[in-house]
């Protein structure tokens, strides 16, 4: 009976451990002084704020702070070392909220770890010639840079333009763009969302050369890069929540990361099915959802943004319903019931980890929320 009960908490711990889509570097600015934290994964990347610039307390929405590079002294930037953890992709996801106040010329970098010379890495660019129109903060198109730091030949080095412009004068936007090098066309793609607006493509995709993405030794930076080191390369503006990932985000996990930084308000978060009641029919929703990592939403049994629909979100749902329901699964074995319980909370303080500005979901943090799982823990953990 053990043997079974044990097999079953593994399975359960099987399924929330792997794929969480973290990013690889991520700075939410929210610290209260000091460095920018790399809140990604290991191993992390600090940076520091250079040349003027400083937390603001604009932000797209909620708490915390943003980056701002506005008090140029002699220009604002961030930079980190090298971030070892972004060379060698094949595909690559980058966002960032953007809020600009003025723009008349140069490549802003909105984020990078390029090279000279060669120019490896990536380097992602406001650029001040627009498909229509004349350029400012109202409109200017964006791109991307990509190479392996062999040569800045063809096959080594390459970049896409968004075919669509951005307005991001004095208001925060969402932006990202996508690579992926097992596409031979069409592999790269630009998105936008705000604080009101879902994320759509930003005009039509691009295509870069198909390559590993390698800076070498180069230095990871907002509003900075090795490849022009000298030169202020920043927005003259804010930029929030800059996150790298290892892989390209479909659109429906684009989303997701926008919504983590828009407080919603949502008074019943565990109502999935919309139908204004927390009841079986959302724990349906759940249920047949459970295990989705990295592009779950409300509609697919997420209650806390966090784009999967796991233990958090069924402890959500029980707190929500006002009872304790049946077990989701016939489990009779008292220690088999009580593993699985404790699966559940470790995979919701697993998960916890996503999350933006809410505490760390700890067996005990889980308990002081939902009291009466403490009597289903095991006695000793």
């Amino acid at each position: 009976m053990f043997g079974r009960a044990v097999a079953l908490a593994l399975a359960l711990w099987s399924v929330c451990l792997p794929a969480f889509a973290q990013p690889a570097l991520r700075y939410t600015f929210d610290e209260s002084s000091g460095v920018a934290l790399d809140v990604g994964t290991a191993p992390l990347t600090n940076a520091a704020f250079q040349g003027g610039a400083i937390r603001s307390t604009n932000v797209p929405s909620g708490a915390g702070s943003s980056l701002d590079l506005r008090p140029d002294s002699p220009f604002a930037y961030l930079r980190g070392e090298n971030a070892s953890d972004l060379n060698g992709l094949t595909a690559l996801t980058i966002t960032t909220w953007l809020n600009v106040e003025v723009y008349a010329s140069g490549n802003h970098r909105l984020a990078s770890q390029q090279s000279p010379a060669q120019f490896g890495g990536f380097s992602w660019n406001m650029n001040p010639v627009p498909n229509d129109g004349p350029v400012g903060p109202d409109n200017f198109r964006i791109g991307l840079f990509v190479g392996n730091n062999l040569s800045s030949g063809a096959a080594d080095f390459g970049s896409a333009y968004s075919t669509a412009d951005v307005d991001a004068a004095s208001k925060w936007v969402f932006l990202a763009v996508t690579y992926d090098s097992a596409q031979a066309a069409d592999n790269v793609r630009f998105y936008i969302g705000d604080v009101s607006n879902s994320v759509g493509q930003l005009g039509s995709p691009g295509t870069a050369p198909q390559l590993t993405i390698d800076a070498g030794a180069a230095r990871f930076g907002v509003g900075y890069t090795d490849a022009a080191p000298a030169f202020d390369t920043s927005v003259k503006g804010m930029q929030d929540d800059v996150r790298v990932y290892n892989l390209a985000l479909d659109h429906a996990a684009l989303d997701a990361v926008r919504l983590e930084n828009i407080e919603s308000g949502d008074l019943n978060p565990a109502d999935f099915d919309n139908n204004q009641f927390v009841d079986q029919g959302d724990l349906n929703v759940w249920k047949a959802n459970f295990g989705t990592v990295g592009a779950a939403t409300k509609a697919n049994g997420d209650a806390d943004d966090d784009m999967d629909a796991d233990g958090a979100d069924f402890l959500q749902w029980q707190r929500q319903v006002g009872y304790v329901p049946a077990p989701l699964f016939a489990i009779p074995e008292p220690t088999a019931g009580r593993l699985m319980l404790f699966t559940v909370a470790v995979c919701s303080a697993a998960s916890g980890r996503l999350a933006r500005r809410r505490p760390a979901r700890t067996p005990a943090a889980i308990a002081a929320v939902y009291p009466r799982i403490n009597e289903r823990l095991p006695a000793t953990l």
